[in-house]
């Protein structure tokens, strides 16, 4: 968070897949966390690969390495099925404002 501030976080096109109706929600907490959530209604679920979010940022100080990372992810299925995902490992970007 002295590095880089959530500028805007908008809906990604993967729930949205064959027209259906969405519901997103999204809020940006002080310390850097980002909590998403999202769901699609109708008939099926969304298949194809795709983006869910695309969160902005705006750089507030250099670093040579800040860490973006997803610590948590509970995806739930048709029926409300539970569906196995491991976050992807943390990366890190150079900051140059």
């Amino acid at each position: 968070p002295q590095v880089l501030e959530v500028v805007d976080i908008t809906e990604d096109v993967f729930l949205k897949q064959g027209g259906a109706p969405t519901t997103f929600t999204s809020t940006a907490a002080a310390g850097g966390q980002v909590r998403l959530a999202g769901t699609r209604t109708g008939a099926g679920g969304a298949t194809n690969l795709a983006g869910f979010a695309t969160v902005n940022f705006r750089a507030l100080a250099a670093a040579e390495a800040s860490k973006v990372q997803v610590t948590a992810i509970n995806p739930v299925g048709l029926a409300g099925r539970a569906v196995a995902a491991t976050p992807g490992a943390a990366f890190s970007v150079k900051v140059v404002p």
